[in-house]
């Protein structure tokens, strides 16, 4: 089963990186992550170099948004049958995306 992470970003860099450290240390790993960053900064090559050696797709959109305009925008970019919502003061346990997952596959 495939599953993807969206969220957003501003200036909040530093703690973006401990939420994405979380997601892809998944026992399942995502198929893709959606991130629009509204900040500041240029943040993209920090993300391809945590990115490297895993399967993971990146959706990176670097646009001035309000915060709900980002959401919407990393929605239409979604193109698994299940996408959870991340953002800075997300941090998820190994375990997470496995009992999520399972869950979803119950019904």
């Amino acid at each position: 089963m495939n599953y993807s992470f969206f969220g957003t970003c501003s200036n909040d860099y530093e703690q973006l990186f401990g939420c994405l450290e979380t997601i892809i240390e998944q026992t399942i790993q995502p198929a893709q992550i959606v991130l629009v960053n509204s900040g500041e900064k240029e943040i993209k090559k920090v993300i391809l170099e945590k990115l490297k050696n895993k399967n993971i797709s990146l959706v990176y959109i670097k646009k001035k948004l309000s915060r709900v305009k980002a959401l919407n925008t990393a929605i239409d970019f979604l193109n698994t049958n299940y996408a959870f919502r991340f953002d800075t003061r997300t941090r998820f346990s190994k375990s997470y995306a496995d009992n999520s997952l399972k869950t979803l596959n119950n019904k």
